[in-house]
């Protein structure tokens, strides 16, 4: 039991590690592209925005809204597996094995698991969407 507690740790550690990384690059990403949106957008309320211009507007308004709803589900699955990690340790630390406790953690896990291949697949459909465009 305790060997399990220190892989899934690890594991969920890890995986916390890389949702924190990608929740900062979709962010900068977010960041970078929204300068650009205000700026298109104080063009268009000018009105001297070119037709380029609009289609550029409309495309990254999208795209950032995409962005942040996919970066709320990396948060999510950060905090996460922050919650999992932090559980994992305190039960290997406190030598806690208990059967019904152990099959809620397998559960919670499980569902981990599924939400991040939900959003993995949901990342490529985004990611495939917008290459057609």
């Amino acid at each position: 039991m305790q060997e399990w507690y220190t892989i899934s740790y690890s594991v969920f550690l890890g995986l916390a590690g890389i949702f924190f990384t990608l929740f900062t690059v979709i962010y900068a990403l977010i960041d970078n592209k929204k300068t650009m949106v205000n700026f298109l957008t104080d063009l268009r309320k000018q009105g001297t925005a070119s037709p380029r211009q609009e289609a550029d507007w409309k495309y990254w308004t999208k795209f950032i809204s995409t962005l942040r709803n996919f970066n709320r589900h990396v948060l999510a699955l950060f905090v996460i597996s922050m919650i999992m990690s932090t559980i994992f340790i305190a039960l290997y630390i406190l030598k806690i094995a208990e059967s019904r406790l152990t099959i809620i953690l397998v559960i919670f896990e499980v569902s981990t698991i599924i939400y991040i291949t939900y959003a993995f697949i949901r990342f490529v459909g985004i990611y495939h969407k917008n290459m057609k465009d």
